[in-house]
């Protein structure tokens, strides 16, 4: 009735088996068969089944990772099939596989009570590898050739969903489903120390894995964006002129100046700003910056315009003081004139 482990019958299982028995032998002998023969079914039945679960299930590993399996069940001696080395924890209703140093692309498990009673699980271990190959020093306006390949595989096939996409500081360059790009790219000074990433992803038990190879493209150009810049362009005879030079290049290029009457001026910061001290009218005109490097030069220019001071400021500040000072000596009178009332006025009582 009960069979042998792993179904061993407990006390009550037999008790309740007895007590139903009892009772059915007080009925009719055909109705009794029936219940007994029902009773029995529903036993075995009962007696012989077994739940088994593992977790996680549809397993995908990179290469030479460990993958560890949890089987439970309500049976006892539970039992691991798999092709990796045997590597079992076991408790009361439970048994951890743990796969690791397996050589192997697949590891397809099974754990079972016997060949009745069994759950699968399916392991497979997966590789996805970029690399990327590019000149990393080029001049501006040349063609630069970039290879961005993948070494991937799934099991024992290669990947079938992989998606390979070539960018450029995260504007998409080319994009394949194979396993190389070459793509042609025209340098230029906004490529300089951009990010070119090359980067694979592929899908295993709908799970995405992905890898990438970056780097940076280092690029020689001439001078550009030159620019002369001052806080105004038109000044006063007397004041002081300030002219700053800014220009892009690589390498940093040299700053050369070329102003009116060749004016002794002052330079600041290799030469990217000039100061002319206490400008005068012959100090107007064109003050025109060259930045220059071994790959080609620019240039800037700024207008500035030097003019005498006003005759009329001269006259309006004299009109100024001699109206303060016919201000300060009419104040002056009438004070005296009241002190002059006020000591007579002490000396009569």
């Amino acid at each position: 009735m009960c069979s042998a482990p792993p179904y061993p019958c407990t006390r009550n299982d037999i008790v309740l088996f007895l007590h139903i028995v009892r009772k059915a032998v007080r009925m009719e002998p055909s109705i009794t068969l029936f219940i007994t023969l029902t009773v029995l079914a529903l036993f075995w039945a009962f007696a012989n089944s077994c739940s088994i679960s593992v977790s996680p299930q549809n397993v995908a590993a990179r290469y030479g990772d460990t993958v560890i399996l949890n089987c439970t069940s309500d049976c006892i001696n539970l039992r691991w099939k798999t092709p990796a080395i045997q590597n079992f924890k076991r408790g009361p209703h439970w048994l951890v596989l743990n796969i690791s140093n397996y050589d192997g692309w697949e590891a397809n498990s099974i754990c079972f009570v016997d060949e009745n009673f069994l759950a699968e699980v399916k392991v497979l271990f997966y590789n996805v590898s970029t690399s990327m190959h590019f000149p990393k020093m080029v001049s501006d306006k040349d063609d630069v050739l970039i290879l961005c390949n993948v070494s991937s595989r799934v099991g024992s096939m290669p990947a079938l969903n992989l998606n390979l996409t070539l960018s450029i500081e995260g504007k998409i360059l080319n994009y394949t489903k194979e396993d190389a790009i070459l793509y042609k790219l025209r340098a230029a000074p906004k490529h300089h120390l951009k990010e070119i990433l090359c980067k694979a992803e592929i899908e295993v038990f709908e799970q995405k894995f992905s890898d990438r190879t970056k780097d940076r493209l280092y690029v020689l150009y001439g001078p550009t964006q030159v620019n002369v810049t001052s806080d105004r362009t038109t000044f006063v005879a007397g004041e002081n002129v300030t002219l700053r030079c800014s220009g892009d290049g690589n390498p940093p290029g040299e700053y050369f100046w070329n102003i009116p009457n060749n004016r002794s001026t002052t330079f600041t910061d290799d030469k990217r700003s000039l100061v002319v001290y206490l400008a005068s009218e012959m100090d107007s005109g064109k003050y025109e910056c060259t930045v220059e490097n071994n790959l080609g030069r620019s240039q800037s220019h700024i207008e500035i315009s030097v003019t005498k001071a006003h005759a009329m400021k001269g006259l309006w500040a004299i009109i100024l003081v001699s109206v303060l000072a016919v201000i300060g000596l009419g104040s002056f009178l009438i004070w005296w004139v009241k002190r002059r009332k006020g000591e007579e006025t002490l000396t009569k009582e």
